[in-house]
């Protein structure tokens, strides 16, 4: 029921602003779009480099989407209400966390086989290109939640959630350009753990001291 009523919020929130969440999308498809054109006149290198450049152009896609995380909801009062709701407030979190991946995320990698087409590769690989891409963003929008939850308070911190996020998201784009499916795996069940608790805590913390 509560998921069910963070749908509805985020429906209506795209109904009112949906270029928002279009934007990172769109980016992510020009950055993947650009570079075969570029790199036009070797196909090799091409195929080499696409894994990498489709990772980093959704990594730096999300982080268009990470204002829209929670400074809505600390905005209208929202968060404030999470405080004192009988639900908990990790619970919120970790709807709010799978929303925005849905929301968000899930639509850039749908695109992956269109865009894979532009770099011919083998339809094997952009089957375990997705399969790292659903294990690790949703380890990235984690991190980003608990960041982006201690600066809920801040106005503009797009920014300074990018400087400190991209150092954090380097590990989880080796381990997806090398397809480790059993560490991004095991990455992903510690973050679904214990992640929605951080998060709860980094947003009181956020939500307290704003």
């Amino acid at each position: 029921m509560l998921f069910l009523s963070a749908l509805r919020t985020e429906l209506i929130f795209l109904k009112r602003s949906p270029m928002r969440y279009c934007m990172p999308t769109l980016f992510f498809m020009v950055v993947c779009a650009l570079f075969p054109f570029f790199i036009a006149d070797n196909q090799h290198v091409l195929s080499q480099l696409s894994i990498g450049i489709m990772w980093i152009a959704i990594l730096l896609a999300q982080l268009l989407s990470l204002p829209y995380l929670f400074q809505e909801a600390y905005d209208d009062g929202s968060l404030d209400q999470w405080l004192i709701q009988p639900n908990s407030l990790a619970t919120i979190a970790l709807v709010k966390v799978a929303t925005h991946w849905i929301f968000f995320i899930l639509p850039m990698i749908l695109l992956v086989p269109f865009l894979a087409i532009l770099y011919n590769l083998p339809v094997f690989i952009v089957q375990k290109l997705m399969l790292s891409l659903m294990l690790g963003t949703p380890v990235m929008i984690v991190q980003a939640s608990i960041v982006a939850s201690v600066c809920v308070s801040l106005r503009r911190a797009g920014l300074l959630l990018a400087i400190i996020l991209l150092p954090l998201y380097i590990p989880i784009i080796i381990f997806g350009v090398s397809f480790q499916f059993y560490l991004l795996s095991a990455w992903l069940i510690l973050s679904l753990t214990f992640g929605s608790s951080v998060v709860a805590y980094a947003l009181r913390i956020g939500i307290t001291y704003g």
